[in-house]
């Protein structure tokens, strides 16, 4: 199977334009001051997955139908460091939406 790059960018205005890179930034600068403030080091490197509506085929593409997704202004985005003996996805509404640790397998590292 052949792998995709994954793309990297450096500025924020590539992804969302030169109107949402203020809201955007201050997004990332709270998610970066959040992390910083409870794992005690800056993250290593951010990764976006932009949001999307099905405006028809929720559940009829299984059979081959046609289907017809869009793309919407939300977004979610994450902060990564690697390290630990543990994977912890945490979240700024942790009142919410509390953390959740994984064991790490050391077999499983890179080779």
């Amino acid at each position: 199977m052949a792998s995709l790059a994954i793309p990297e960018v450096e500025e924020i205005e590539v992804v969302y334009g030169l109107e949402g890179a203020v809201e955007a930034t201050s997004r990332y600068q709270r998610l970066a001051a959040a992390f910083t403030a409870k794992y005690g080091q800056a993250p290593e490197v951010y990764a976006r997955a932009p949001g999307r509506v099905n405006l028809i085929g929720e559940h009829i593409d299984y059979e081959g139908y046609g289907v017809l997704p869009m793309a919407v202004r939300q977004d979610t985005i994450v902060a990564i460091r690697r390290g630990g003996d543990k994977l912890v996805v945490a979240n700024l509404e942790a009142a919410v939406y509390p953390d959740i640790e994984f064991g790490t397998d050391p077999a499983q590292a890179r080779r």
